[in-house]
């Protein structure tokens, strides 16, 4: 199995600089897709790309959505030996040190989305944290199923192969709603589930 991470990214080069500080220990690649930011993020990216040997970013020239530049890294990882590609987002709400424990459950799941669990401290606003409760009671429901658990979390480990071959026959929505519509295409496609918990702060 080999890992790459995949970031997409839209302006917000100041917080990325922290997520890739934390995940420079783990010596990963690591795919920043750059869904059309503005002049001023870019170049700190570039300025990244310099500094970390194990980074280099994929500069997309007008911004299409986090679903978009998803696709596009999930089709540039597809032509490396890439088996599993580790989706972290670039505002560092996610706490990078669940990142063990998500490749120790890709390894014991090869075939499965290894789906985080988000687990908020005091920082979260009430209408997020209420408004997933009601996102994901309408996803149980559109899959006859409750193994996932949240359908909004953009820490996972995808497959490969599994995700994009959906990826490429299914057009899957661009911006946001893209979390919700991958997990739940890829669900009835029948690649499994499993829950994986991480601290998010807000």
């Amino acid at each position: 199995m080999k890992f790459s991470l995949l970031i997409p990214h839209y302006n917000h080069s100041l917080p990325l600089e922290k997520v890739l500080e934390a995940l420079a220990p783990y010596d990963l690649p690591c795919l920043v897709v750059d869904d059309g930011s503005d002049l001023s993020h870019k170049t700190r990216l570039q300025k990244y790309e310099k500094s970390y040997s194990w980074l280099r970013a994929l500069y997309l020239p007008i911004n299409g959505g986090k679903g978009h530049a998803f696709k596009r890294g999930i089709d540039a990882l597809a032509s490396t030996a890439t088996t599993h590609a580790i989706q972290i987002d670039a505002d560092g709400q996610h706490d990078v040190q669940a990142l063990s424990q998500f490749i120790r459950a890709a390894k014991a799941h090869p075939h499965a989305i290894i789906n985080g669990i988000p687990q908020y401290d005091a920082s979260v606003p009430k209408s997020r944290y209420y408004g997933r409760k009601i996102t994901n009671f309408w996803v149980a429901i559109e899959i006859w199923s409750c193994q996932i658990k949240d359908a909004m979390c953009g820490f996972r480990v995808y497959p490969i192969r599994e995700t994009h071959q959906l990826m490429t026959k299914t057009t899957i929505s661009p911006r946001m709603a893209f979390d919700i519509e991958v997990i739940v295409r890829l669900a009835w496609q029948g690649v499994p589930v499993v829950s994986q918990p991480v601290n998010v702060n807000y």
